[in-house]
């Protein structure tokens, strides 16, 4: 059943006594498991009613992509009354029914979660997103408008968090993002993806990873069109362009897909990438949230460094070393963190030649965070060689994405 499915209400609902319609939409069992699929809890005051017509739903996760099961948070009103307390099921997914969409709705987390991926939507009836959370101070989120609260208004499901990636100047990226229709909660995990020029010239592929997003990096700014191997009716798609400050400046959504299942880019007017209005926002209802390269709670998960650019049969470090720097500084910040660092070469060349190769191309990298006073005991090294391309190898633009250098953080 889909999320517009749900939210529809009946004649017979729409007749019910604001307490009746409470009963059913937020402490029936089975309406709960109809909700989340799962057994997600929701409780109340008693003498409050929720009668509105407006649904949340969020999603929590560890940094790692492990769903939250049993998270607790409370709905609160602008006096910061609590209005209903909810559990995540086992996706880490939670809901709310009968939500006023034009009240102030704050979400209170019961535990610390600055280090949680959090997603939380306010739909309509139809199921349409409304606003998107955004942190408050310690643990308290509370709702922006598309239109008029986030600094980027087009974007749904993207945040300004996920736009901010390192290419070098006049460089730009491409960001997406695939998920399911229902929720805008669930990321499809392994959808190729495939970048091409307006000519349909192909340029690059990727596969979405599990939380549904995938990246290009280090574009010239010029015009591409987007492949993606998705269920249009089952998926919704959102696709930006941003610059190297991170300032999105053209957009493809499902909206733009045509029937050949190629995204095309409109520009977004200037106003939604002038930084100097997201400064100018009252920076006291909002807390900011700063990039870094290593946390504790994603242990295995792959990095690549995009700025490293290796060429053909060599390991030498190219010129921009901004990503190493910046690693070296926080290994430096957080000494109980140890790191993989993993070389990868192109198919050209024998395989044993090249995992040798690889193997040089982490060590270089090593030395560098060495030097900058990275300690040699926690970073170790591997070389993978040729065995994991991340884009095709019959082009010199696919090769070269695949002479890369990437790093985890060790169990």
């Amino acid at each position: 059943m889909y999320l517009t499915e749900k939210f529809d209400s009946t004649p017979e609902e729409e007749q019910k006594e604001p307490d009746e319609e409470r009963q059913t939409e937020v402490t029936s069992d089975s309406d709960q498991e109809n909700a989340t699929g799962d057994d997600a809890t929701v409780s109340q005051d008693p003498e409050i009613a929720l009668t509105g017509s407006a649904v949340i739903m969020g999603r929590l996760r560890k940094r790692n992509g492990k769903p939250l099961e049993a998270f607790e948070g409370s709905l609160l009103n602008d006096n910061l009354r609590e209005l209903a307390n909810v559990l995540t099921d086992d996706r880490g997914v939670f809901r709310i029914n009968g939500v006023d969409q034009n009240a102030m709705n704050l979400i209170r987390m019961s535990e610390d979660d600055d280090n949680l991926l959090i997603d939380i939507f306010l739909y309509d009836s139809k199921g349409n997103i409304l606003a998107n959370s955004v942190p408050l101070g310690h643990r308290m989120h509370r709702f922006l408008s598309r239109q008029t609260g986030k600094s980027f208004p087009a974007l749904s499901i993207l945040t300004e968090r996920e736009l901010v990636v390192m290419v070098k100047q006049g460089k730009s990226s491409m960001i997406g993002k695939v998920v399911d229709r229902e929720t805008y909660l669930m990321g499809r995990e392994g959808v190729r993806v495939e970048l091409y020029t307006p000519r349909k010239a192909l340029l690059r592929t990727a596969i979405t990873d599990q939380e549904g997003k995938f990246l290009f990096t280090q574009l010239e700014q010029e015009d591409y069109i987007v492949k993606v191997d998705h269920i249009p009716d089952e998926d919704y798609v959102e696709i930006v362009i941003a610059d190297d400050q991170n300032r999105p400046y053209a957009l493809s959504t499902s909206d733009d897909e045509d029937n050949e299942g190629y995204f095309r880019f409109r520009k977004l007017p200037m106003q939604e990438i002038d930084m100097e209005e997201v400064e100018a926002e009252d920076e006291s209802s909002f807390q900011h949230h700063y990039y870094t390269m290593l946390t504790e709670e994603e242990p295995g998960v792959p990095y690549e460094l995009h700025s490293l650019e290796f060429a053909t049969s060599s390991s030498t470090l190219p010129g921009e070393y901004d990503e190493l720097d910046q690693l070296a500084r926080e290994l430096k910040d957080n000494p109980g963190i140890r790191i993989k660092i993993d070389g990868h070469t192109d198919s050209v060349g024998g395989e044993e030649g090249n995992k040798e190769l690889s193997l040089q191309r982490a060590e270089t990298v090593k030395a560098y965070l060495v030097k900058q006073g990275g300690s040699p005991s926690r970073i170790t090294c591997e070389g993978i060689g040729s065995r994991k391309p991340i884009a095709e190898n019959d082009t010199e633009h696919g090769r070269s994405i695949n002479r890369r250098v990437e790093f985890s953080i060790e169990e």
